[in-house]
């Protein structure tokens, strides 16, 4: 159960650095037109990259792949996989409601 939120803080710390302030991984181009707001966000994002770097390590040290598994959700994903079936097969007849029609005609 403690793994929930530090995968929780994982994605979110993730989702920081990609769609929010970036890291201090540039191209020459970038480091060229730096402005000072872009030169703290990436100082800002660097941190968030060091805090992903953390959560990865904790998510692991939960024992959430230890075995034996706590519960049979850990290594069989069961309800995981009919929830993918039902999206899965959702989206194969839509987009066979959607191509057979236009194919029928040729």
């Amino acid at each position: 159960m403690t793994t929930i939120p530090w995968y929780t803080m994982l994605v979110a710390s993730i989702n920081e650095i990609i769609f929010g302030r970036g890291s201090n991984y540039m191209t020459s181009q970038e480091i060229a037109g730096l402005t000072p707001e872009a030169y703290e966000a990436r100082v800002s994002g660097s941190k968030w990259v060091l805090v992903s770097e953390e959560m990865m390590v904790l998510t692991v040290w939960t024992w959430y792949w230890g075995v034996p598994a706590i519960s049979d959700q850990c290594w069989s994903y069961y309800d995981f996989e009919i929830v993918v079936a039902v999206f899965h097969i959702g989206s194969d007849i839509t987009l066979l409601a959607v191509a057979i029609p236009l194919i029928i005609p040729l």
